[in-house]
């Protein structure tokens, strides 16, 4: 599954590029600290779940971030839809 959707997502040309950087120090540093940050992410993600489920303002709050993130880029996919 998981190779599926890198094969799905990235060409062999990125792939190996990534591979290639990831064995440098730097790609190594990049790597152990996405690992630590997604952790952080995940807990963070976990908490506002859990407020948005117990608070109706919370909850309306996000929503309407989300939208004003989201608004502008269905206007554009239809813009482009359009387009012969």
């Amino acid at each position: 599954m998981i190779q599926d959707i890198y094969l799905k997502t990235y060409s062999e040309e990125e792939l190996q590029a990534s591979i290639k950087f990831l064995k440098t120090p730097e790609g190594q540093s990049i790597t152990r600290k996405n690992a630590k940050m997604m952790g952080e992410l995940s807990t963070y993600m976990m908490q506002l779940g859990q407020e948005m489920f117990n608070d109706d303002q919370t909850r309306e709050n996000f929503q309407e971030k989300m939208m004003a993130i989201i608004a502008p880029l269905i206007v554009e996919k239809n813009k482009n839809q359009e387009k012969p």
